[in-house]
């Protein structure tokens, strides 16, 4: 499904990403050629491969192997539409290549073209780390159930393995904020608290707290979630 943007070239593919029109796929192509790891295959798959660990799920594949391509920048291209599939895996992958090129005017201006294109991610590089890392091994009675619950009028349907919570975690950091201004990953987040044990709900909510800090609408928000009771398999 697109949205008609009006020409603009930005459409948004709910639960999906988005796609780039040919100016905006080049601004950022072109540079990605600056970096010397990119130029490598190898070094293109092992950031490739380091993002996919960092945000807990496969980037989906193309079907004519990025990898292989040897027709100028094609790979580049290609890998650039594949990672527009999830605000935060452009964003790590963006930050994985920081981490192995280092910083510098050229890393900055990667930022700079990805950012004409996507908003400064939801969560900060730590606090998406911190939230994976909580939810990697917890258990859900019903996924669905709660990420209705946490989109809450968005509508949003969830399209993410069930199974496997860092996706819905990294499906919820590409919406935007609920009516009542809190974030679904943060609504998501203390939804799930109320089916944990008390040291894992505790780690959550203590999550849930710093992203919402003292902003007196977002924390009343929190708390409504906090202090109601979730019937299990219901939105």
């Amino acid at each position: 499904m697109t949205i008609d943007t009006g020409g603009i070239g930005l459409m948004r593919l709910t639960g999906f990403g988005y796609t780039l029109d040919e100016t905006e796929m080049n601004s950022i192509v072109q540079t990605l050629l600056g970096v010397d790891v990119l130029q490598d295959p190898e070094g293109l798959r092992m950031c490739v491969e380091l993002s996919e660990q960092e945000i807990g799920e496969t980037i989906p594949p193309s079907s004519g192997g990025w990898a292989d391509d040897t027709d100028g920048n094609g790979h580049l291209r290609e890998l650039v539409g594949r990672l527009m599939w999830r605000d935060a895996a452009m964003w790590v992958f963006v930050e994985t290549v920081q981490d192995l090129y280092g910083s510098c005017l050229l890393l900055e201006s990667i930022r700079t073209a990805v950012r004409t294109i996507l908003a400064e991610p939801v969560l900060s590089r730590g606090e998406r780390q911190a939230i994976h890392q909580m939810c990697a091994d917890l258990v859900c009675s019903d996924v669905a159930a709660l990420f209705r619950l946490s989109v809450g009028s968005l509508g949003h349907v969830l399209v993410s393995d069930r199974a496997n919570l860092r996706a819905v975690l990294n499906e919820l950091e590409n919406l935007p904020a609920r009516a009542d201004g809190l974030h679904p990953i943060v609504a998501f987040a203390e939804y799930l608290a109320k089916e944990q044990p008390p040291e894992a709900a505790e780690r959550l909510r203590l999550w849930t707290d710093s992203r919402v800090g003292n902003r007196t609408p977002l924390v009343q928000a929190l708390h409504r979630i906090r202090s109601s009771r979730v019937l299990r398999g219901t939105a």
